[in-house]
């Protein structure tokens, strides 16, 4: 049977996962800049450039989406922003390619960190659907 647990309990539990993503942020952009750039500013980039994609990965596995249909439905929100961005259709193939050189790495490390948690559904039918 199903836990079921609060959005704080979850949270909490995603805490450790969440800033080894940070650290290692930390260190590609320390190394970029050849310099340490400190906690808070890698916590700052994670938020704005990456978490919604981990996070997006998190809530696919987490609500039990099957791998491939979640992440054909990220590519198509991802396939969307790049057409509005560039004010024309960019296709799927460079979409898929923009989005797996930049992005799927840090979704599968939200797909894979809900992956090790214990399925704890009912919390607001898995965030109000895909």
């Amino acid at each position: 049977m199903n836990e079921v647990c609060t959005l704080n309990e979850l949270m909490d539990a995603e805490r450790p996962a969440l800033m080894i993503e940070i650290g290692k942020n930390k260190y590609f952009l320390s190394e970029k800049a050849k310099h340490d750039v400190g906690w808070p500013v890698a916590e700052k980039d994670f938020i704005e450039n990456y978490l919604n994609i981990w996070a997006a990965g998190f809530k696919a596995c987490f609500c039990g989406y099957g791998k491939e249909l979640a992440l054909s439905k990220e590519i198509e929100k991802h396939k969307y922003f790049l057409s509005e961005k560039a004010h024309y259709d960019v296709g799927l193939e460079f979409a898929t390619n923009n989005f797996n050189e930049n992005y799927l790495v840090i979704w599968n490390e939200g797909f894979e960190s809900a992956s090790n948690k214990p399925r704890c559904h009912n919390i607001e039918n898995c965030f109000n659907g895909a």
